[in-house]
């Protein structure tokens, strides 16, 4: 019996190859087959299909969470190339037959030679507790696990992009505001200004989307979300606060689902570059002076 894996993004510095590699180092079971297709919205990416046969007994609760509609974080460290620790999200594959149709998934060539980096593997559970295994590779060499008497904890604290409760929405990090918290109110009228600054001065026609119309992930009074149509695309955008650490940000997000579905996609430098400095612009016109960030703290 195989089962079969989805998983909506990679980065495209990935190959075959390295994906098959990080795979057969989770040893959930025997890699089967891989599927990739090069994809360029919202930005390059690959979306992939991984079959596992024989599944690993020792991993069982990790399938018996795909079934249930959950998903799995896969953490690895490749310094050469992305310069920090890199994930993606794995789901079940539910319907094999029409996900292989609406992506043209065509298997390409493996690549000879093993990849010649450093990877760390983390399985990481709900509370963000996670155990770390290495594996170090050379050219032509068979890479050897470390015994689990070495696994070590770990906690992260600063986070690439945030998944409210776990769900569908990616919230990628932009601009943060410190020592600053406004209720939802306030927040919806300082994004009318900003929409309507835009809109009179630009071509672009901003709104701001109104409190739990748009998905539960983002339902609540924390965040108010704004978009724009371009060229047939949704680009979305939120302004939200952190009663925690007593900020707002500025965040392009997205739902994964409704990235092919609905064709919406997060505005950001990649997406829409003109559009995007224009909203930045005048989000530090209209809010104030603003730090720009490249990951969350947790």
């Amino acid at each position: 019996m195989t089962y079969s894996l989805f998983i909506p993004w990679f980065e495209k510095q990935l190959t075959q190859a390295d994906v098959e590699y990080i795979f057969k180092e989770l040893k959930w079971g025997n890699v089967s087959n891989i599927n990739m297709v090069l994809k360029d919205i919202p930005s390059v990416h690959y979306v992939g299909f991984v079959e596992i046969s024989s599944i690993n007994k020792k991993y069982q609760g990790i399938f018996d969470k795909l079934d249930y509609g959950d998903f799995e974080m896969v953490y690895f460290d490749n310094h050469k190339v992305f310069k920090c620790v890199s994930f993606f999200k794995v789901y079940k594959n539910k319907n094999k037959k029409k996900s292989r149709e609406m992506f043209g998934c065509n298997q390409l060539p493996e690549r000879k030679s093993t990849p010649k980096f450093k990877t760390t593997f983390e399985f990481v559970n709900s509370r963000r507790e996670s155990v770390e295994h290495t594996v170090n590779t050379e050219p032509e060499a068979e890479p050897e696990a470390e015994p689990e008497s070495k696994l070590i904890p770990r906690t992260f604290n600063k986070l690439p992009w945030w998944s409210p409760n776990r769900g569908r929405v990616q919230v990628w990090p932009h601009l943060h505001w410190g020592n600053t918290i406004y209720d939802y109110n306030t927040m919806v009228k300082k994004m009318e200004v900003v929409c309507k600054e835009i809109n009179e001065t630009t071509d672009y026609k901003f709104r701001v989307i109104p409190k739990n119309t748009y998905c539960s992930e983002v339902n609540g009074s924390w965040n108010v979300a704004i978009c724009v149509v371009i060229d047939g695309y949704t680009h979305l955008y939120m302004y939200r606060c952190d009663t925690g650490f007593e900020s707002m940000y500025g965040c392009p997000f997205y739902n994964v689902q409704y990235l092919y579905d609905l064709n919406h996609c997060m505005l950001n430098k990649k997406t829409q570059p003109e559009c995007f400095k224009v909203l930045e612009d005048t989000l530090i016109k209209v809010l104030g002076p603003a730090k720009k960030i490249d990951h969350f703290e947790s």
